[in-house]
């Protein structure tokens, strides 16, 4: 049941509990093997496999899939302005050489220096 393309005709039941208790507990069958992580599925017949065993659907998302349980929001204090438009100057510049990550940063030091009326 491990190898890439496994022979099913000599799975038995017993294998087949055996291994979907190993797949729970290790969560080997999750992307990065965290317990909030995505099914990984592809149509090999391992993953098949897989899916059949942990009745995965494809359908929807279970709540450890919505909420990182150690997700923590980040949280930027500034006294001065400047230190906003030095960082917004910064994000800016990574976005613009093709670091799309800091898009949202860029929103919100710009939503918040038009909260504090610095710009319009």
């Amino acid at each position: 049941m491990c190898k890439k393309e496994p022979n099913l005709t000599l799975v038995t039941e017993a294998d087949n509990v055996a291994y979907k208790a190993i797949l729970l507990d290790t969560n080997a069958h999750k992307y990065h093997h965290r317990s909030y992580g995505e099914v990984r599925v592809n149509k090999t017949p391992k993953f098949q496999l897989v899916s059949q065993l942990i009745g995965y659907k494809g359908k929807g998302l279970t709540l450890p899939m919505l909420v990182k349980p150690d997700y923590k929001p980040e949280y930027i204090y500034w006294d001065d302005p400047n230190e906003l438009v030095e960082r917004l100057r910064l994000l800016v510049t990574e976005y613009q050489a093709g670091n799309t990550a800091h898009s949202n940063g860029i929103v919100a030091i710009l939503e918040e220096l038009r909260e504090a009326d610095f710009i319009e």
